[in-house]
């Protein structure tokens, strides 16, 4: 995934 799930923890990233 790509580092934007870090800046948004709160949401679970769905980026493959």
């Amino acid at each position: 995934n790509f580092p934007l799930d870090l800046a948004a923890v709160a949401v679970p990233s769905t980026n493959g």
